[in-house]
């Protein structure tokens, strides 16, 4: 065993862990009874169910493999045309700059290669930010689709060999829930071996190469359980799941992501827009936001899509905001430092003069594009809605909004319902707020 690993590059440990079965089974040994380290499959059609996963796992073992173990860095010059292919074939660019290949995070590229040589073809959203191809993997997952890739929480599923698991970096708070709401640091790995109790992965830009984690703990049922995992993206999940019922009966599914504080009434809103559409679910990913949390979705959207685009959808409040950001960032600032400069800017001009989502009187709310299953029906329901009076504004990504930004129409004030008693006919009080509190309902959608 000690020679064969030596022949094969890797640690000469006398022990037949998962490489060497890889090895083996690659050279031509056969697979072990009861393995779980992946034989090398037919070319899978893209979507070809677990032959895709199976088949990544096997070209993440070998890279691990190309690379050393690990050993070899990035600085390598030797290494070098691998890691040019992982960024052009993969996503289709090579970053700028003289030492591109040191100062570019380049995990997300390499897991995107790894796909596109299992043969994802179309289905794999390839991008060099590990956020991207989760959010659209949560979204086929939401739309019930027939894309292989599908994303859950890590309470939700238990990694098989050639999933993706994905974990928050530099402390950036993604979740699950709002990993479609833009930027967020994060990292993702391919399974290579599952275990009873544990996990094996192998990724990409790891201590400079492509490295492997061992050991990641699950629970009883196989599930992750170590802090700073938020997804696992099934890869080979084909068929859609069973339909829980029809998009334009009962009651459709509206999801709020952890940290968007929204009313029931704005949920019972939206629930009608989406019967109306004719659509089974949404995922609203912020509602009211305080002064803190204003800037600190004002500096992520700034971040990923830029000053120009963000000024497009803010009045003169919001660009003084903006303008605080640009000159922060101008000074080398850190992100902490930039939101805080941003939210002294925000409570010195009132927090409703910047966005309605810091109104205290009125339901704001933003829904994840990747949650809604067709955008023109949607935007239909939207449309009719304000037509109706429920709602007063609504934006979508059209309109340059990264997501779709509803307002829903005010509330009466105490003025308006003293101005209503007078010009009613004369009515027993629980009957008048009885007829009153129906025609409100009525009108907004979301009163109380």
């Amino acid at each position: 065993v000690r020679a064969f690993q030596t022949r094969q590059g890797l640690a000469s440990d006398g022990i037949v862990g998962p490489l060497t079965e890889a090895a083996l089974v690659r050279t031509g040994a056969g697979q072990p009874p009861g393995s779980t380290v992946p034989g090398t499959p037919a070319a899978p059609a893209a979507g070809s169910g677990s032959a895709l996963g199976a088949a990544a796992a096997r070209i993440a073992l070998q890279e691990y493999q190309r690379w050393g173990s690990g050993s070899i860095k990035e600085s390598a010059s030797s290494i070098r045309p691998v890691l040019e292919d992982y960024w052009r074939s993969g996503v289709g660019w090579l970053p700028a700059g003289s030492a591109w290949w040191q100062d570019t995070a380049w995990s997300g590229a390499f897991i995107s290669w790894v796909m596109r040589q299992a043969g994802a073809g179309p289905d794999f959203k390839y991008s060099s930010a590990h956020t991207d191809y989760v959010a659209a993997a949560k979204a086929n997952r939401l739309a019930n689709n027939a894309n292989p890739f599908k994303a859950y929480r890590i309470s939700e599923a238990a990694p098989r060999v050639g999933d993706l698991v994905c974990l928050e970096r530099e402390s950036s708070g993604v979740t699950y829930d709002n990993v479609d709401q833009g930027f967020r640091s994060s990292h993702c790995d391919v399974v290579v071996e599952v275990r009873p109790g544990s996990i094996t992965t192998i990724g990409g830009n790891l201590s400079d190469s492509v490295g492997r984690t061992s050991n990641v703990p699950t629970d009883t049922q196989g599930r992750i359980t170590r802090a700073g995992y938020y997804a696992v993206v099934r890869v080979g999940d084909g068929a859609a799941a069973p339909s829980t019922g029809s998009p334009t009966s009962g009651t459709p599914r509206v999801t709020v992501a952890s940290n968007a504080k929204v009313s029931t009434a704005a949920v019972r809103a939206l629930e009608a827009i989406l019967r109306s559409a004719g659509l089974a679910s949404a995922t609203i990913t912020s509602g009211q936001r305080s002064s803190a949390d204003q800037a600190r979705v004002m500096f992520d959207n700034l971040e990923r899509y830029g000053v120009a685009a963000q000024k497009t959808l803010y009045g003169s409040y919001g660009d003084q905001v903006i303008d605080v950001y640009s000159a922060e960032k101008a000074k080398g600032r850190s992100a902490a430092s930039i939101q805080s400069a941003m939210q002294a800017k925000i409570v010195a001009l009132g927090c409703t003069k910047v966005s309605r989502h810091c109104s205290d009187t009125q339901d704001v709310i933003d829904v994840a594009p990747s949650s809604i299953a067709d955008a023109s029906r949607f935007l239909a329901a939207l449309a009719a809605a304000k037509a109706a009076g429920t709602i007063s504004v609504y934006l979508s990504p059209a309109d340059s909004d990264p997501a779709f930004h509803i307002e829903f129409a005010a509330p009466a004030t105490g003025n308006e319902l003293m101005e209503e008693i007078l010009q009613s006919p004369a009515l027993p009080a629980q009957a008048f707020v009885a007829a009153s509190v129906a025609r409100r309902l009525r009108a907004t959608r979301h009163a109380g």
